[in-house]
């Protein structure tokens, strides 16, 4: 395993972006298969040592992972935190206008407390698990919050959404002097690099750039 960490280490700090899954961009499951997977990772001939691995991973230098380019699981490498916790914390407003009501009422919680836990709403009724987990994904693929899976004592999964500011004072992250333009910059240079040597240059999908 500590060989599998390494290789997507070195990709993370040589791209500075790595999708979790896909076929055509860099992606820690194609390092780790030795090749594209097609269809879900989980079916693969190796996905319970891709899950290790991964599990591994989210546990250092994978400990940033949003839903970035084209609104997939993205790892973000730890040179990049200041700039895409500068650029997260931007426009927020707009990103938020287009969420549902419960969305917002879920931002708001989450705003409010600094972290809440999707097992805990559920059982204070603030909303069934089907409804919960559709507001989630909303906030989760407008970068509104920070959602992360843990397990539960009853051998279950939940999520757990915080507050960015919440996020990198739990990972040390200090306040940075960048500007939004400087921001975007260090990021559209990861963006182009993920994209280079890749037939046709795909056009990628960022919602912060």
């Amino acid at each position: 395993m500590g060989q599998d960490s390494e290789l997507l280490n070195t990709e993370l700090e040589r791209i500075g972006l790595l999708l979790e899954h896909d076929k055509l961009l860099p992606s820690a499951t194609t390092l780790l298969a030795g090749g594209p997977v097609q269809g879900s990772w989980w079916g693969a001939p190796h996905g319970q040592r891709i899950y290790a691995v991964l599990e591994a991973f989210a546990e250092g230098e994978g400990a940033l992972c949003v839903k970035l380019v084209n609104a997939k699981r993205t790892y973000v490498h730890r040179a990049l935190w200041p700039a895409f916790l500068a650029l997260v914390r931007t426009d927020e407003r707009e990103r938020a206008s287009a969420l549902s009501p419960l969305a917002l009422r879920l931002r708001e919680r989450v705003l409010e407390q600094g972290e809440v836990r999707g097992d805990e709403l559920v059982t204070a009724r603030f909303a069934r698990p089907q409804e919960l987990t559709k507001a989630g994904s909303e906030l989760e693929t407008a970068l509104l919050v920070h959602v992360d899976s843990v397990h539960t004592s009853a051998g279950a999964h939940t999520k757990i959404y915080r507050r960015w500011p919440s996020w990198a004072q739990a990972h040390a992250v200090a306040e940075t002097r960048l500007t939004p333009e400087q921001a975007r910059g260090e990021l559209a240079g990861a963006v182009e690099r993920l994209g280079t040597n890749i037939p046709g240059r795909p056009k990628l999908k960022i919602p912060l750039l």
